[in-house]
């Protein structure tokens, strides 16, 4: 099993020095930098309470049940991050340039978590939007690695926590008798 650990780790430490260093260019630097705050606090918090505050009806329920999944999985990568202890990538490895260090472990990825969340909350209530925003939520994980913040594995798993508390939020908590 020990092997299979170090496999893995190895395998995550290839695959991460291979985007970070192998992919760089001046549109990705600029579009990365940019799409990465997509899956920050801010603005998914925002945009469940937009949905949640707005006039349109059939969006307060996912609003709601958005806000919910965002929330619950930020508890579950507050909690992994300080079991699993996994320091960032641009504190192990040479030559990462990161404009504003994060301090705290590194797995699982909070903003690939919180982009899942609502992608897949959304996808799961309007099944037209599926593929952009899967998509988006991709890229998000995808730019935590490219900017040196998140191994694959990390991305990974934010992407299972986030998708897989949306899906428990959406089919166990039907809250449409709210509004």
């Amino acid at each position: 099993m020990k092997n299979l650990f170090s496999l893995i780790s190895a395998g995550d430490a290839w695959l991460f020095q291979r985007i970070n260093q192998r992919c760089r260019c001046a549109l990705l630097d600029a579009a990365m930098s940019k799409l990465t705050h997509l899956g920050g606090a801010f603005c998914t918090t925002f945009i469940c309470i937009f949905l949640i505050t707005s006039n349109i009806k059939n969006l307060r329920v996912p609003g709601v049940q958005a806000l919910i999944a965002l929330s619950a999985s930020q508890i579950v990568v507050q909690v992994l991050k300080r079991k699993v202890g996994r320091q960032r990538p641009y504190l192990i490895f040479r030559n990462i340039q990161v404009r504003k260090p994060l301090f705290d472990c590194s797995f699982p990825s909070g903003h690939t978590t919180a982009g899942y969340a609502l992608a897949t909350m959304f996808a799961l209530d309007f099944p037209f939007l599926s593929f952009p925003l899967l998509t988006l939520a991709t890229l998000v994980g995808f730019s935590r690695t490219y900017l040196g913040f998140h191994y694959p594995l990390d991305v990974f798993m934010g992407a299972v926590v986030g998708g897989g508390t949306a899906f428990t939020v959406h089919h166990y908590m039907p809250l449409s008798f709210l509004f």
